[in-house]
């Protein structure tokens, strides 16, 4: 939920911890990447093994519909580097999200290769639904992808991994986002779109329906994946405008008119950075129009790097991530609220 690119330019730790981002990294860093994701990998087939007989309806959203206007948060899961920081935040959807803070919360991020092999999600996806599934208005989306699983979408078959998604997607009540964020992927994702659709078709009604893509935050960011999203606008429900920099508490509006999507068919995100108390610093993104016409909802990343931790003000509020943590996204699941945005949402017509 980025531009997630940015964000994660600018955290040169996980470049050290071994994620392997980019051709040239050393062997062992490789090493260490391919560890940590068979690590993953046995706890994920090992969550495949408990929950493949077992009545999925507990894990079953009780979402009807697909709302008009969208709000609410990426909430960090998962991404290859996670389990790697010496004191992760605990997983999962906020309290304040939970209790009418948002209408959509988009669970970050599935990873393509672990998807090609299992239609169950690791058990941290499983465990955020069942947390979430009495609400009422809360719509729950998966996220494929992300910066760190970047360069593993190519590594797969897109139509396997489509129809993985799609049999997730019905299971258990979620929407489905792509988020590619290599131009080296366009045709693997045109792929995807048109498998994904052959299975579950953009009928208009169903959550479960509902797919979705990321771009990036200016059109020339990811041109490719710009293309691919205005090429297929009859298959998506919208496509999301990614944040620009980890460390910018504004919004993206410069940016955010350049796009050739119509305002009901594009959502654009922002940082909560140092944003969690401030009305102020929300009436921008809330007064935004595409062309004079209400966005599709606004979405929200919460991720931090260094370069922002050492920037921020004393006891500096950045909804559930603090300087000793510095990981992406809105995460931890405990009893730390966001007024702001919870007075936003309401303000948007969305939350009551």
């Amino acid at each position: 939920m980025l531009s997630k690119t940015a964000i994660f330019l600018a955290i040169g730790v996980t470049l050290l911890v071994g994620v392997s981002l980019f051709a040239g990294q050393s062997v062992l860093e490789s090493q260490r990447f391919q560890k940590k994701h068979n690590d993953h990998h046995r706890h994920h087939h090992k969550s495949h093994h408990t929950h493949q007989g077992e009545d999925y309806l507990k894990y079953r959203m009780k979402s009807t519909g697909i709302p008009t206007t969208l709000f609410g948060p990426y909430v960090f899961i998962y991404d290859g580097i996670y389990e790697q920081n010496p004191n992760p935040l605990q997983a999962g959807i906020p309290k304040w999200v939970r209790n009418n803070g948002s209408n959509i919360a988009i669970l970050s991020f599935l990873d393509p290769v672990e998807l090609e092999k299992s239609d169950v999600p690791p058990q941290r996806f499983l465990d955020s639904l069942a947390e979430a599934k009495d609400s009422s208005i809360l719509n729950i989306m998966f996220s494929i992808g992300g910066w760190d699983f970047q360069n593993r979408f190519v590594q797969t078959n897109p139509q396997t991994v489509a129809k993985n998604a799609a049999s997730i997607a019905k299971k258990y009540n979620v929407g489905i986002e792509l988020d590619c964020e290599s131009d080296g992927a366009m045709s693997w994702m045109n792929q995807f779109i048109s498998a994904y659709r052959a299975i579950i078709p953009n009928d208009g009604v169903n959550w479960y329906s509902v797919l979705t893509m990321d771009t990036g935050a200016s059109p020339g960011a990811f041109p490719n994946v710009e293309q691919v999203a205005l090429n297929n606008l009859n298959n998506l429900n919208w496509v999301n405008v990614m944040v620009n920099a980890s460390d910018d508490p504004s919004d993206n509006n410069m940016y955010w008119s350049q796009h050739k999507f119509p305002g009901n068919q594009m959502t654009v995100a922002r940082n909560l950075v140092n944003v969690c108390d401030s009305a102020s610093a929300m009436a921008p993104t809330l007064q935004f129009k595409k062309d004079g016409q209400p966005i599709k909802g606004i979405l929200f990343w919460a991720a931090l790097s260094d370069e922002t931790c050492d920037a921020a003000a004393p006891q500096a509020r950045n909804c559930g991530t603090t300087c000793t943590d510095c990981t992406g996204g809105v995460g931890g699941p405990g009893n730390w609220s966001c007024p702001a945005v919870t007075s936003a949402c309401q303000a948007y017509g969305v939350c009551k």
